[in-house]
C-alpha cells in the first residue's frame, strides 16, 4: 500500500474535483514519515495499489487581507490646564507591535515636544510636517509603554465663558480604551461637560505602569509616589482678549499676568534635570524641586523664550525624563474604541 499526501498555503484553496485509482484517508492515518515531511497542515491524503491513479484538483489563490501588525490597548492622557494660559498634555499608551516602524501621532501645529519614551526608555523622535514619529521595539506577544510629553499656550481664564477642548487621540492605529484626567484651576466654578467622551467620577480600570522611577523612589521610602513640582496660582488680569479655540482649549478673555516670582514653573523644573533624579536620595530630590532664588528671575513656564532655551540645539539628541505636572481640580472621562480621532469636550466655568 502506497500513500499520497498533499499541502497548501494559508491563502490556497485546494479542492478535489475527481479521481481514479485512488482511496482517500485521514491525514492523520499517513505513515509518520511522510506526514513529518509537510510544514503546513495535510489538505488531503491518499493511499493507492496501482501505480496508474490519477487526480485533479482545482487550484484557487485568494486575495490577503490586511489585518492589525499593532493597536493600542488602552491610553492615558493627563491635561493640566492653568488660568495663565498653559497647558501640559501628557499620554500613556499600552502597545502591542509585530512589525510596525513607527507610531504616528498627529500633534498641533502650536505645541512643543518635550519628551518621548518607549518601554521607560527615552526615544528620538522624528517629525513628518505636524505628525511625530515614535520608533516602536517589535514584539509578537509582550506589550509596552510609550509616552509623549508636550505643552502648548492656550488663551487665559478670567470672569466667566467657555473652554473647549480639543484631545489629540490622532494615532495611526486603533485604540482600544481611552482615559482622560483633566486638571483645570481651582478658583473656577465649573459646569456639566459636554462632548465626545463620557465624564465619569472614577474608572472602570486602574492604571497599573511600574516605571523604573517609581520603583526607584520607592525604594527610598517614598512609597512609590513622585514629588511633583506645583502650579503657580496667580490670579489672571482682567484685560480681556477675544482668542480662538486652540488645540488644548478656548476662553472668552486672556491675561498676560506672569508667575509670582520664586514659583515652582515647568520650565524651571525640566531645566532642574528630571533625568538626574532618578536614584537621588531624598534630601537630593528636595533639592532639586527647589524653588528660583531670588538672584534667578523667576520665567513664564510656557513662554517662547523658554521654549527656545529648552529646544535649542536639541534636535537628534535623546530627551530627557518629564513628569507630568497635575494640580488642580480633576476631572475624569473615558470611551472605548477610538479609531484617529480629535475627541471634544465644553463646559462652562465663573470665577
Amino acid at each position: 500500500t502506497f500513500f499520497r499526501g498533499g499541502e497548501g498555503g494559508a491563502n490556497v484553496e485546494v479542492v478535489e474535483s475527481q479521481r481514479s485509482l485512488l482511496t482517500k484517508v485521514d491525514p492523520e492515518e499517513l505513515p509518520p514519515p511522510l506526514a513529518n515531511r509537510c510544514e503546513a497542515s495535510i489538505l488531503h491524503a491518499f493511499k493507492f495499489l496501482a501505480p496508474m491513479w490519477t487526480i485533479d484538483f482545482q487550484v484557487t489563490r485568494h486575495e490577503d487581507v490586511e489585518v492589525l501588525i499593532c493597536v493600542v490597548d488602552e491610553v492615558w492622557f493627563t491635561i493640566t490646564r492653568t488660568a495663565e494660559g498653559q497647558a501640559m498634555t501628557k499620554f500613556e499608551a499600552k502597545v502591542r507591535n509585530t512589525s510596525k516602524q513607527f507610531l504616528r501621532f498627529l500633534a498641533p501645529s502650536d505645541v512643543s515636544v518635550w519628551s518621548t519614551e518607549v518601554n521607560n526608555l527615552p526615544v528620538k523622535p522624528a517629525r513628518d510636517k505636524d505628525t511625530i514619529l515614535i520608533p516602536l521595539e517589535k514584539h509578537s506577544d509582550q506589550e509596552f509603554w510609550v509616552e509623549m510629553v508636550f505643552v502648548g499656550d492656550v488663551p487665559a481664564m478670567h470672569g466667566r465663558g467657555l473652554l473647549e477642548f480639543l484631545v489629540p487621540c490622532t494615532f495611526d492605529v486603533p485604540v482600544n480604551h481611552f482615559f482622560l484626567s483633566l486638571y483645570v484651576p481651582m478658583k473656577f466654578g465649573y459646569g456639566e461637560f459636554s462632548g465626545d467622551v463620557k465624564e465619569t467620577k472614577s474608572f472602570t480600570k486602574e492604571f497599573v505602569r511600574l516605571t523604573e522611577e517609581k520603583a526607584a523612589f520607592k525604594g527610598f521610602g517614598g512609597g512609590g509616589q513622585i514629588p511633583q513640582p506645583s502650579i503657580e496660582k496667580s490670579r489672571a488680569s482682567p484685560q480681556a482678549n477675544t482668542g480662538t479655540p486652540s488645540i488644548f482649549g478656548a476662553a472668552a478673555q486672556a491675561s498676560n499676568t506672569k508667575p509670582a516670582h520664586g514659583a515652582m514653573t515647568f520650565a524651571s523644573y525640566a531645566s532642574k534635570g528630571a533625568s538626574s533624579l532618578f536614584g537621588a536620595s531624598a534630601p537630593e530630590r528636595a533639592t532639586a524641586f527647589q524653588a528660583p532664588s531670588d538672584e534667578e528671575p523667576a520665567q513664564h513656564p510656557f513662554s517662547a523664550s523658554s521654549r527656545l532655551a529648552f529646544h535649542k540645539n536639541a534636535k537628534g539628541v535623546l530627551p530627557i525624563k518629564i513628569r507630568a505636572v497635575t494640580e488642580g481640580r480633576c476631572f475624569r472621562f473615558e470611551r472605548l474604541l477610538v479609531s484617529n480621532e480629535t475627541l471634544k469636550l465644553q463646559v462652562n466655568y465663573v470665577e
